[in-house]
């Protein structure tokens, strides 16, 4: 197949669909009839070079399973094998020098991309592929036919010159004229009016020699065909007549003068030093010197002529690109193509393209290897490039990403989940009171804000990073990599922490604060609209609670339409054994874990390992509060036996349950609760019931309940003590052992250095009545370093959260209690056995069902699933 024809075949190699789409798209606007074949990756690649033919191979360099430059180097040791354009988005003078080592014939940045651009390269890449071809065969006609005409001979070299340069539909033909044999050269099918002249046509005529080339419709695509056939002609009949080969060359050589002046490229040719033998028009006017005028021979060399590239150089800095040019022509021996290289002069950066080819000049008998140079200045059409991507892709106020670029990177950040290590931090941000800035300050202070915070965003951000201003205040920042929730938990607060001062402007200092909503991502089904409308969703609960706080994403929709589902859920889970227990652990200011809390999580065959806030409601309310409330009691109980067995867990080591009013009375389940620690042998002080306040205050009257498992030793927590309006009055209690501080306090230590005002004098307050303090929701470093004073003054304090520690199986605890140990300078020795407790527990009609505790986990480490609230 020509490669003018319609119809031509492209392969196109690109793994990002943003690229992938714009080079698609720019190469059928160059050729609507190009058949375009697109590969991800190289294994694909070579599956489809193995089945087609392809005129023309564009490689992106790098790629999931290797780079595109590995595959222009094979290519290039193939005969006739398609000229490779590799595209890279690494503007490196190595990817550079590299394309050129493995026979790439054009590079194209990324970063520069247009319709013209890759229209052009196209261009450029068949050009070359079919000059080297024409040249190789005309230097062997030159060969062949300089002992003679012979017409055989000459009809030969004509079919084997079609091939070369595929001409489809092309008659050569060898025909007699009066005087002689004529050649006759028709490229493609003639006008349908005989009398219509072609556009272009080359004759030449020796003593009764005669060869034609016509082209109708001509177009600048046929110019190497043109060249190579004209020039085949040339050769031809200045082999059968030697002695009109100086004429002719002096009219080759003025007709090349004429056509390389006419350019405003710069065309030279160099020696083996480097010294300038020859210069067209433009490259000698850059080098302020006078042109020779045409058709004359200059009585004197021109002053740049015989001067290497060096000592020119400072007159035309380009010239140090040429240089390198000729100097990777002479190590390789091969062509060398650049384009849109940039060129340093006095602090101002010009781009150029150029190409540099092998050659030889012969004067009398000597033969000397030069180099032809052409170099092209591209500044203009770069410049305008890149103002063209930069409106098209940024915001204009600040430099970010706008929301169109944004969106594309989301989308392929989460086509790359589960192809890379960790999830996806997906977060939005707006200013707290915009609106109020820019009505009490002007519009243009507004926009000094906007640009203040999208130059801290940028500080924080990696390279991999991406930021961008969807519009107003509202930003948007994506992270790949990110640890599971607490990793996003980490960088959330971070980049809130970053907004925590006042932006200081050229005229005044303006207090800011910043409401931020994330949302971690780790499915790759979910789409790019529906991660930004969870983070969305985050950051209006953000406001909701007040602005200037860190808001995470806990989930959409209920998992479950109606509570009869949900009923029915339950029930089933009851029966089949899927109720899951979860260990947190609770550490001391030295690290060492010295307590537990079990937490419920459902088994669920669609949605995975389902919270307790998707659940718990609906099962307080329920008749399997008991028997789900039983066998909770009888797995932790069962679980700290068998840790304590094993020598896992030292003798003072304690498991906290959560009770909810409607277990407490119902006096059985103390006698539940005390007839397991006797059988498993655990004593009732290794064990705490942590009760709300509205469960203290429901309990009341009947105060026997707690006075009766307190009496047995059992411990009694007030859980999520700081929050109502009787906390106090509820300390005086004497069947009180310890409180746990709520999170509450804790998530605003960050933001309100009074919260750990308020938590040193509760925990101040609880050692005057004796009694175990928790601090609850410690779930950063930040949180823990701002709890120094109260920790260093009561070193007997626990601290829960998930800095310190997740809810986690059987297993990953063991695991924990040994790396802290480790840390914390223990034995490091433990049990590797878990069991799997069964207990026959009634369901909520009374028949016995077989419920089954399952205590490995069927998740990822780390892993937390959507929605899943902070715990602790």
């Amino acid at each position: 197949m020509s490669w003018w024809a319609p119809g031509r075949r492209a392969l196109l190699i690109e793994d990002e669909r943003l690229y992938r789409d714009v080079l698609r798209r720019f190469l059928l606007s160059a050729d609507p009839t190009m058949v375009l074949d697109i590969a991800g990756d190289l294994a694909e690649a070579r599956t489809l070079l193995g089945d087609n033919d392809y005129d023309v191979v564009l490689a992106d360099v790098r790629l999931p399973d290797g780079s595109g430059l590995d595959l222009a180097g094979a290519l290039s040791t193939q005969e006739h094998a398609p000229p490779v354009v590799v595209v890279t988005g690494v503007d490196d003078r190595t990817v550079w020098a590299r394309a050129a080592d493995v026979g790439a014939v054009v590079v194209l940045p990324k970063a520069s991309l247009s319709a013209e651009r890759v229209a052009g390269a196209l261009a450029f890449a068949f050009e070359s592929t079919a000059s080297q071809r024409a040249s190789e065969l005309t230097a062997e006609a030159a060969t062949e036919l300089s002992q003679g005409p012979d017409p055989t001979t000459v009809q030969d070299l004509l079919d084997r010159l079609g091939t070369a340069l595929a001409l489809d539909g092309a008659s050569l033909l060898l025909e007699r004229v009066p005087d002689g044999f004529g050649l006759r050269v028709e490229v493609g099918e003639g006008p349908d009016d005989p009398a219509r002249a072609p556009e272009h046509a080359v004759d030449r005529r020796r003593d009764g020699w005669a060869a034609r080339l016509e082209l109708y419709g001509a177009e600048r695509r046929w110019a190497p065909v043109a060249g190579a056939l004209a020039t085949f002609c040339d050769v031809a009949l200045s082999s059968w007549r030697l002695a009109e080969t100086s004429g002719r060359l002096a009219d080759s050589e003025q007709r090349c003068r004429a056509i390389a002046d006419a350019t405003t490229d710069l065309i030279m040719t160099v020696d083996r030093e480097d010294r300038l033998l020859a210069a067209n028009a433009a490259a000698l006017v850059a080098l302020d010197a006078d042109p020779c005028p045409p058709g004359e021979s200059p009585a004197v060399p021109d002053p740049p002529i015989g001067s290497t590239l060096a000592e020119l150089t400072p007159a035309l800095p380009a010239l140090g690109l040429a240089a390198r040019l000729t100097a990777e022509v002479r190590r390789n021996g091969d062509p060398v193509t650049v384009v849109d290289q940039p060129v340093e002069a006095d602090g101002l950066r010009r781009w150029y393209s150029g190409r540099a080819l092998p050659g030889s000049s012969q004067t009398g008998a000597q033969v000397t290897d030069v180099v032809h140079v052409v170099l092209s200045d591209s500044t203009h059409r770069v410049l305008t490039e890149h103002e063209l991507s930069t409106l098209a892709l940024t915001d204009p106020l600040t430099g970010l990403a706008n929301r169109r670029l944004a969106m594309d990177r989301l989308e392929h950040a989460l086509e790359q989940l589960g192809r890379r290590e960790g999830a996806l931090f997906v977060a939005t941000l707006d200013i707290d009171y915009f609106k109020s800035i820019n009505d009490l300050n002007g519009h243009g202070v507004g926009d000094e804000v906007i640009k203040a915070v999208a130059r801290r965003l940028s500080t924080m951000a990696r390279r991999s990073d991406t930021c961008a201003r969807l519009g107003g205040d509202e930003f948007l920042v994506v992270a790949e990599g990110v640890q599971g929730n607490e990793g996003g938990q980490l960088l959330a607060t971070r980049i809130h922490e970053a907004f925590s001062g006042a932006v200081t402007l050229p005229d005044r200092v303006l207090p800011i604060s910043v409401s931020l909503g994330y949302v971690i991502v780790d499915d790759p089904a979910i789409t790019a609209e529906e991660a930004l409308r969870r983070s969305d969703e985050a950051v209006y609960a953000a406001k909701s609670d007040g602005r200037n706080r860190v808001s995470a994403y806990l989930g959409g929709a209920p998992l479950f339409d109606s509570g009869a589902e949900l009923a029915g859920e339950l029930r089933r889970a009851n029966t089949d054994g899927r109720f899951r227990l979860r260990f947190q652990p609770m550490t001391t200011p030295d690290g060492r874990v010295v307590a537990a809390e079990a937490l419920l999580r459902l088994d669920h065959e669609r949605y995975g390992e389902v919270e307790p806030e998707h659940f718990l409601d609906s099962l307080l309310e329920s008749p399997l509060v008991g028997p789900v409330g039983r066998m909770v009691a009888s797995t932790a109980v069962e679980q700290l036996a068998t840790w304590r067995a094993d020598g896992a867990v030292p003798g003072d080591f304690r498991m906290h349950l959560n009770v909810a009013p409607h277990q407490l009375s119902d006096s059985g389940f103390v006698d539940h609760i005390l007839t397991e620690l006797a059988r498993t042998g655990v004593p009732p002080g290794a064990l705490a019931l942590e009760i709300t306040e509205q469960t203290l205050s429901e309990l009341a009257r009947r105060s026997s309940v707690l006075t009766r498992a307190a009496g047995a030793g059992i411990g009694l927590y007030l859980d999520g003590f700081g929050t109502g309006s009787s906390s106090i009055a509820n300390l005086r209690s004497t069947t009180l052992r310890g409180i746990k501080i709520d999170r509450s306090l804790t998530a605003h230590l960050d933001a309100d250095p009074r919260s750990s005002e308020i938590i040193n004098g509760l925990v101040a307050l609880s050692r005057q009545l004796s009694l175990d303090v928790v601090i609850q929701g410690v779930e950063t470093g930040g949180h823990l370093a701002r709890l120094d004073r109260c920790l260093g003054e009561s070193p007997e304090l626990k601290v829960q959260g998930y800095h310190l520690g997740r809810p986690m199986t059987p297993a990953e605890f063991l695991d924990h209690l040994r790396e802290c140990r480790r840390l914390t300078g223990g034995p490091t020795t433990g049990p590797e056995v878990v069991t799997t407790p069964e207990a026959t527990l009634p369901d909520a009609d009374g028949r016995g069902g077989r419920v089954t505790l399952d205590l490995t986990d069927r998740t990822r480490a780390g892993d937390t699933p959507p929605g899943a609230p902070t715990e602790g």
